[in-house]
């Protein structure tokens, strides 16, 4: 996956993940252009932070949460 060249981006989608997953600049834009109805990501990550505190404006709730796993939906 990190060789694949997606053309309109010209980047790989592995890159696209790690942007998304390290909340850099337009990652919530991302997910909304990728239609993203669940993110199911580890508790403490930078995406989990950044999400925890108030989901609802990036347009997602938090469904369940434990030690290992977090989930969340969109709105």
């Amino acid at each position: 996956m990190p060789a694949w060249i997606d053309n309109d981006k010209n980047e790989s989608p592995y890159t696209t993940y790690l942007h998304i997953l390290q909340t850099q600049d337009g990652w919530d834009n991302e997910l909304k252009d990728l239609k993203t109805d669940y993110i199911l990501i580890s508790p403490g990550t930078f995406m989990d932070l950044k999400l925890e505190r108030n989901p609802q404006d990036f347009g997602y709730r938090q469904e369940y949460r434990d030690g290992v796993s977090v989930l969340y939906k969109s709105l």
